[in-house]
């Protein structure tokens, strides 16, 4: 099965990776540096086949390096090739919130607020000449990221670091550095919390999948909110609960999606805390032993950015996504694929800009789903599990919201995967 797959996932490479080269080289230098580099890879790929046929001593060990290695081969070129362009000064190739980001620690540097201020004098304004586009009506549009950093604050405390120790070596920082650092604590975790067996290795290879590296490569920064959650089960598969519920509080400080899992931990957790007794207060006591700490770390990285402009950091955190800012973000995006989409072509929405109440349907079709997910953890109380039901629920939330972009899916297909590399296979129960 994982020779199979890795064969597809050859023609995936090609498909994901050809167009973007050729934007920058052309379409034949592009497919050339493509076939370049896939050939070189599928070296690498016969000696996979050649150690499952062959060898069987330590077979998954040797199997892993090459996996790593073709992993290499096909996009560590095309990582260098994309920072080299952005040391150039091209922009086109690098996602907005990279930009926006860097920008961000730049202003906290400062003793600046990063959601107080614009970013009209940063490079975010030379970002696609500082407008975004086609929206659903066709208009092309100053970004208005421009005027609200919609990612809450650990993103920019987890750089700061990174930040000061780049521009001290090298007098640069590219965001996306922490996605490479990201990517490969997830994949040592996965594999570190696992049993060798065919659906390990076919689960790694998906997970590495074409589609979600090109987008770790041109900045989406799903693949921190991973990381951290694997970083949330690792400790949690350790019994480590004060660890674990400080990995949920980075999550909750990070993207607004995490905040599904307190409930859903809850519902998972419950029947823990139920052992020994179900006295309300016993039950209180040992919930907020486990919650109290992911509340307290989350405060500590929210608040000073909250009481430095309370009405400033709502407006972008939340306002802006929801649509109830002054200058919302515009209904469905840009080439958005939730229900916003159909409401606009439908003519339920007229104007993108307007607010319409997404909760309802958020509620509507969430909350089914939350109750069904409560009984499914009772009676299958597992992190495959867990996983699965916090994936449908997220999927619930994004596609009924003001935009449901590709992006979110390929986060959700992740959050999928990693249930299935979970089921049955982790190397001590939970």
């Amino acid at each position: 099965m994982d020779i199979l797959l890795l064969v597809a996932y050859f023609f995936a490479y090609f498909f994901t990776t050809e167009r973007y080269l050729s934007l920058y080289f052309g379409s034949l230098r592009g497919q050339l540096i493509i076939f370049g580099l896939t050939t070189l890879a599928l070296l690498f790929f016969l000696g996979y086949v050649f150690i499952s046929y062959r060898l069987n001593i330590n077979s998954y060990f040797f199997k892993k390096i090459l996996l790593g290695i073709i992993l290499v081969v096909l996009f560590l070129p095309i990582l260098v090739i994309n920072l080299f362009l952005r040391v150039k000064g091209e922009l086109r190739y690098t996602h907005d919130s990279v930009i926006q980001t860097e920008a961000a620690v730049s202003f906290l540097l400062k003793n600046k607020n990063p959601y107080r201020e614009n970013y009209l004098d940063t490079e975010l304004a030379s970002w696609n000449y500082g407008y975004i586009g086609p929206l659903l009506n066709g208009q092309i549009i100053e970004n208005p990221a421009l005027y609200h950093y919609i990612y809450l604050p650990f993103f920019l405390v987890i750089s700061v670091p990174f930040y000061l120790l780049s521009y001290w070596l090298f007098s640069w920082f590219d965001f996306r550095l922490i996605h490479v650092i990201a990517f490969i604590l997830s994949m040592l975790i996965l594999n570190n919390v696992t049993i060798d067996n065919p659906r390990k290795m076919v689960g790694l290879i998906l997970f590495a999948n074409p589609f979600f590296l090109n987008g770790l490569i041109y900045g989406y920064n799903d693949v921190i909110i991973i990381a951290l959650l694997l970083f949330f089960l690792y400790f949690l598969i350790r019994r480590k609960t004060i660890l674990s519920s400080i990995f949920m509080s980075f999550l909750y400080a990070s993207k607004q999606t995490t905040w599904l899992l307190l409930p859903l931990y809850f519902l998972y957790r419950f029947r823990d805390w139920k052992k020994g007794g179900a006295n309300l207060m016993l039950l209180f006591r040992r919930s907020l032993y486990e919650l109290m700490p992911a509340l307290v770390v989350a405060g500590v990285v929210i608040f000073p950015f909250f009481i430095f402009s309370a009405g400033d950091f709502i407006d972008d955190i939340w306002n802006y996504g929801s649509g109830t800012s002054l200058s919302p973000y515009p209904l469905g995006g840009v080439r958005g694929i939730g229900f916003a989409s159909y409401l606009y072509y439908f003519g339920f929405v007229k104007d993108i800009f307007a607010y319409f109440p997404f909760w309802i349907l958020q509620l509507l079709f969430g909350l089914p789903i939350f109750i069904v997910g409560y009984i499914y953890l009772q009676r299958e109380r597992s992190l495959s599990a867990f996983l699965m039901v916090y994936a449908l629920l997220t999927f619930t939330f994004l596609f009924f919201s003001r935009y449901f972009h590709l992006n979110h899916f390929y986060y959700i297909v992740q959050i999928i995967i990693i249930a299935y590399i979970f089921k049955g296979n982790l190397r001590t129960a939970s």
